[in-house]
């Protein structure tokens, strides 16, 4: 059963709403489970999909509509999903091939399809992690190594017949892309010269690169990319960073708060988590650098006693995925809502109906 609680924040005097109040809805797995991973949220906010857990077993791949419960999906890997509620991800192979992976998706209507997979000696196999509203899916793959067996390769699945590998970034052995925008840039993840984690960014017409730091000694994670062609993620050198990268690739440190990023919109808005108070606390930033502390704008039973850890997802709508911790030490993932606040009187608008009131009143017929 899903349970909202929702307050909208009252008006008072000449105070200016910095960000509305949000409703808090439980996310919850299927019947019978006790967790569930929300993996990817579509752009505009009316998809998900996840990991729901079994008790003693494994997960299963489950789907949803906003404002529905959870269905489930396959016995299977899902890791992104986009406006039209086609899910990538990956299904187990029988034997021979038992334990490697085939990427595929599955329709809205449920249909799933199967996407190609690359063989390097005994090893075949392929995975999506990714797909952007053109249908364009983006994953990993093998490919030969001289080094040894086979590397971690990054590929296109333009469609379900043909798998394009991209390469990997020299000094490196095992990529993958993770996530892709509309405008067919990908990022993802790797370690660079084999022992710095880095990440990386697919230009169309311009190859792989590795995403700077602006830390010296430190490394790099990519989280999100939007259609603005920004990108969220972390760097790290001594303390962690919540940082977004520029389409041109320089780095911006947001707010100067110890974090991470995590989900970055079409609006530019970006969610993740950073330490204030020493507590590990969900933020949002609204212009790259600013931070709002979203436990601060919960209803009060949830600000006053939960714990708001980590904002995972922002869709185009305003709403949020996050993960909140009960008073008992029991963590649940939520969805966030934004409540439609109603624009408070300015200082001249409330000068001005004062004046109104005064000269009526003045001019008022005797009797």
């Amino acid at each position: 059963m899903i349970r909202t609680l929702s307050l909208i924040g009252a008006l008072s005097g000449l105070a200016t709403i910095a960000s509305a109040e949000y409703s808090v809805t439980f996310l919850n797995p299927l019947p019978g489970d006790f967790a569930l991973v929300v993996k990817d949220v579509s752009d505009d906010g009316q998809w998900f999909a996840g990991i729901s857990y079994e008790l003693g077993a494994g997960g299963r791949g489950v789907r949803w509509k906003l404002g529905e419960q959870p269905s489930f999906l396959d016995f299977a890997y899902v890791d992104g999903i986009n406006n039209s509620g086609t899910v990538a991800g990956a299904v187990a192979q029988p034997f021979p091939l038992s334990g490697n992976n085939q990427a595929a998706i599955w329709l809205a209507d449920g249909t799933k399809i199967l996407y190609p997979m690359a063989t390097v000696g005994t090893s075949t196999f392929s995975r999506a992690l990714g797909i952007n509203n053109n249908g364009l899916v983006v994953g990993h793959a093998p490919r030969p190594l001289s080094s040894f067996g086979h590397a971690i390769s990054n590929v296109f699945f333009p469609d379900s017949s043909t798998i394009n590998d991209l390469g990997i970034l020299p000094g490196d052995a095992f990529q993958g892309l993770q996530r892709v925008n509309d405008n067919n840039w990908a990022i993802g993840n790797g370690s660079q010269n084999g022992s710095t984690p880095s990440g990386f960014i697919y230009r169309p017409g311009t190859g792989l690169s590795y995403l700077s730091s602006a830390i010296v000694g430190g490394y790099t994670s990519a989280s999100d990319i939007n259609n603005n062609n920004y990108v969220a993620g972390i760097a790290v050198g001594g303390s962690n960073n919540a940082v977004v990268w520029n389409p041109d690739g320089s780095m911006k440190t947001l707010g100067g708060i110890f974090g991470g990023a995590k989900s970055i919109n079409n609006l530019n808005q970006v969610v993740g988590s950073g330490i204030v108070n020493n507590k590990e606390k969900a933020l949002l930033w609204n212009d790259f650098d600013s931070n709002i502390v979203l436990q601060d704008f919960l209803p009060e039973i949830y600000r006053t006693t939960w714990d708001l850890r980590t904002a995972d997802f922002i869709s185009d709508n305003g709403n949020i995925v996050a993960t909140m911790l009960d008073p008992n030490g029991t963590y649940y993932t939520v969805l966030l809502t934004p409540q439609a606040v109603p624009e408070p009187f300015s200082a001249i608008g409330i000068i001005g109906i004062t004046s109104l009131l005064i000269k009526r009143k003045k001019t008022r017929p005797k009797k």
